[in-house]
């Protein structure tokens, strides 16, 4: 049974998405800086958490790509298509395609949010092969590539993300392999310790940035500091799922992979037209509208079938 509290979790992670973005509009507070230091490594730990590997890694990438890669060529090639109705083509145009395909810090704009998909999917299609190896030698080759990802100069454009899946791959792998870590013990721990962070940065007595997309690390606290945040939020995730006002966060939870595509374009049409006075209607609308175009979109596939099957049955 899937246990609520990761749909809890999510909803409120997907929330600092939408508000994290509000930065690249017209508002920003160090609240946005402090939300970078956890919230999509988060996003990695709670995927490998729920990760079940199959026996066959042909058979696993198989539906990891169908699940993330295919619905992301689709919803890329849509963004594109409405961009460009928009907006003049840019004389660049085959240079902004291929930065598409890369992914990660080399797109921007409408697409910016995107980034996760592929690395997520590099991250599992890497995790699922070194899952293979005795557990020893699998954390090893972890540990190597999270601190690989420190040193790889920021000028390497790989496909997929990749070099972001290099640091995303050791969150994933703790949340998959380390299950136990996210009782209520550790998630008070961890919040205590998030807290203690925050102030000895407040006071300047440490730095700490961390901005996955744009491969901004900060070497000293790259883990210590993200997971004292995640289960931090786990720890409300699990409070929240206790009463019934949890209860509203579950269907932004599930929703959430539909909110990460589409929350950015439709925030900048918004505010395009004019439409944003506050950032709390920014969240209110970058979480509301791509839900009903979900919702629309879900309604739409099952008239189709549901006609296509009557159409066979009468035929």
């Amino acid at each position: 049974m899937r246990q609520k509290w990761i749909d809890i979790v999510r909803s409120i992670l997907i929330i600092l998405v939408v508000f994290g973005h509000s930065a690249f509009i017209q508002y920003y507070s160090n609240w946005h800086a402090v939300i970078y230091w956890f919230h999509m490594p988060a996003f990695f730990f709670l995927s490998g958490y729920v990760f079940k590997p199959k026996e066959s890694y042909t058979r696993q990438a198989k539906l990891i790509t169908k699940r993330l890669l295919i619905p992301y060529v689709i919803i890329v090639v849509v963004i594109t298509f409405y961009r460009y109705m928009l907006t003049p083509m840019s004389p660049d145009i085959w240079d902004e395609l291929w930065n598409i395909v890369l992914g990660g810090r080399f797109i921007d704009g409408f697409y910016a949010p995107v980034w996760f998909i592929t690395c997520l999917w590099a991250t599992q299609l890497i995790y699922t092969a070194v899952l293979k190896l005795p557990k020893g030698y699998m954390w090893l080759l972890i540990l190597v590539m999270f601190t690989t990802a420190h040193f790889q100069p920021s000028s390497w454009k790989l496909p997929g993300s990749i070099d972001l899946s290099l640091y995303a791959i050791l969150f994933y792998a703790l949340g998959h392999q380390i299950k136990w870590i996210v009782n209520w013990y550790c998630c008070t721990l961890g919040a205590l310790s998030f807290l203690f962070f925050y102030y000895l940065a407040r006071q300047q007595s440490i730095s700490f940035a961390l901005d996955m997309k744009q491969h901004v690390l900060n070497g000293k606290f790259d883990l210590l500091i993200p997971l004292s945040g995640i289960l931090m939020i786990i720890g409300i995730g699990k409070v929240l799922e206790r009463i019934t006002f949890g209860d509203i966060f579950v269907p932004i939870g599930k929703e959430s992979l539909i909110i990460m595509y589409l929350h950015l374009i439709t925030a900048l049409e918004l505010y395009r037209l004019g439409a944003y006075t506050n950032i709390f209607l920014f969240v209110f609308l970058g979480i509301g509208l791509p839900m009903i175009i979900n919702s629309i979109m879900q309604f739409t596939i099952r008239a189709i079938m549901i006609i296509k099957k009557t159409a066979l049955a009468n035929f």
